[in-house]
């Protein structure tokens, strides 16, 4: 049977996408900076805002990062880069800033296929992320050019991911 030039099996896929998409939460802006500490220490000043993480050194994506909770469970990550083959460095050299808005969702594989599909780029697939105990994350661009980072809600063996306060 079709519908609308789609079959059921087809319909029920894109509506499946469709629903788990529905659940995802901004879970935190990514910003890129020169100094963690710098850009913390004006945070706090500036806004209150103060860090829940540690620095955590994620050679994997040749970053450092920290994390401070900006309020309702979203939380502002600072990126700085490790070493000169950061993928933030040429921002920096532009005067660094937002980086990347990152999404917590229930599969990642659906989330950056629907972007693919939707005529986005997929700059990483899935891998382990350091900063949230190896659950994984996966970077894309919007078909309009805006850096997104999905972050895998649960670990793979079904435990509830923990979240970025001490």
């Amino acid at each position: 049977m079709c519908i609308a030039g789609m079959s059921l099996k087809a319909t029920a896929t894109k509506t499946a996408r469709t629903e788990n998409l529905k659940a995802m939460k901004l879970h935190h802006v990514g910003i890129a900076v020169e100094s963690i500490a710098r850009a913390a220490a004006n945070y706090e000043q500036s806004f209150g805002i103060k860090l829940t993480s540690e620095i955590i050194d994620d050679e994997r994506q040749r970053v450092r990062v920290a994390f401070a909770e900006a309020g309702a469970g979203v939380f502002i990550e600072f990126v700085e880069p490790l070493g000169a083959d950061s993928p933030i460095t040429r921002l920096l050299e532009k005067g660094g800033g937002l980086y990347h808005v990152c999404y917590l969702v229930t599969d990642i594989e659906v989330a950056v296929e629907r972007v693919r599909e939707a005529g986005g780029v997929v700059v990483s697939r899935p891998t382990p992320a350091a900063a949230f105990d190896n659950r994984r994350i996966a970077f894309v661009y919007t078909r309009d050019r805006n850096l997104v980072e999905f972050l895998e809600d649960v670990q793979q063996d079904g435990e509830e991911s923990p979240d970025m306060r001490d």
